[in-house]
């Protein structure tokens, strides 16, 4: 099984190439909109339909190659699935798809050869490790967009699903806002931080609206969505690292004193701590924290005789912890 992730990449084009680009949204969706209209006219919203009604007069309007009159067809189709109630309008600098015959990535020197309405262009890109490698699978349309005055290229990547791994038992996460996240075995991811970022950002707010300049307003401008970008980049990160901490480690676990490291595994098939010196089969070790865990996920919680006035008393049965599987509000399982 795949699955289709987006690869976002910074276009880095020269003043001129800037120019081209502008013109190039501006020159589709002016087609896009006078497709919409045929459409509408003609009440015909079928893909094939709309070709043959207004392929080659699009072509001709516009001065577009036949790729380029085709994703403008679709789009306008696309546009039409939701419903065919309301007339379809498209915005002078909205997104336009691109597919692999008027857009290429050349992964080895970070540029892409692009169609523009002065013909192909090649414009040098930007991305993150993480998107270059998302790239490597790209497949299908890359939707062309300006956004706050720069070109981004966002790219439909196929990849496969990684395969599930099973759970041994659960780990407790509470959700606040002094700590982000805590988790059962006590680690804190504090919100300190994120506290003093959102004040800042928002005395800077309060102080350009008082402002009411010019300068003022495209600072705030500037400004809009940061903070948001911000918050989800920390969440991000804080979930992905209690994810990496709740795989499973029974094949690096001592069973004997609970000490974990790699150099601990010896061998494919020999387990012998760095700890304790406690020596087993790899195998029978790992099955030993396995079994420990999963009794101490049905441990039932401790109930004291005062929660029970008024009612029949309970033996005392010491002080037991909250089973890990029932922790609130939210549980991450451990693989």
């Amino acid at each position: 099984m795949s699955m289709k992730l987006t690869a976002k990449i910074k276009l880095n084009p020269t003043d001129e190439q800037h120019q081209l680009l502008h013109e190039t949204l501006q020159t589709a969706n002016a087609a896009c909109n006078y497709i919409s209209d045929v459409a509408w006219e003609q009440k015909v919203f079928n893909t094939y339909k709309l070709h043959h009604l207004c392929y080659y007069d699009v072509r001709e309007r516009f001065g577009l190659t036949a790729q380029v009159a085709v994703r403008a067809l679709g789009k306008v189709a696309d546009g039409y699935k939701l419903d065919k109630k309301q007339k379809r309008q498209f915005k002078e600098h909205g997104a336009f798809p691109f597919d692999s015959r008027i857009l290429k990535y050349r992964l080895d020197t970070q540029q892409v050869s692009i169609w523009t309405v002065d013909g192909r262009k090649t414009i040098p890109f930007q991305a993150g490790n993480r998107q270059l490698e998302l790239l490597h699978h790209q497949k299908g349309e890359s939707d062309l967009a300006f956004v706050r005055g720069e070109f981004y290229l966002f790219a439909t990547c196929e990849i496969d699903e990684p395969t599930e791994d099973d759970v041994a038992d659960c780990m407790g996460v509470d959700l606040g806002i002094a700590n982000i996240a805590t988790t059962d075995d006590g680690e804190r991811s504090s919100g300190t931080h994120t506290s003093k970022v959102r004040h800042r950002n928002r005395a800077l707010r309060q102080k350009l609206q008082k402002r009411g300049t010019k300068s003022a307003r495209r600072r705030l401008k500037k400004l809009s969505g940061k903070e948001a970008r911000f918050a989800n980049d920390v969440n991000h990160c804080i979930s992905k690292a209690i994810v990496e901490k709740a795989k499973r480690y029974t094949s690096q676990t001592c069973s004997s004193c609970g000490h974990v490291s790699k150099s601990n595994r010896q061998s494919q098939s020999v387990f012998l701590c760095t700890s304790c010196g406690y020596s087993a089969h790899a195998d029978v070790n790992g099955a030993a924290n396995i079994g420990v865990r999963g009794t101490a996920a049905v441990t039932p919680p401790y109930v004291s005789d005062a929660d029970c006035a008024g009612a029949a008393k309970l033996p005392s049965v010491g002080h037991r912890p909250t089973p890990l599987a029932s922790a609130a509000p939210g549980t991450i399982s451990r693989l």
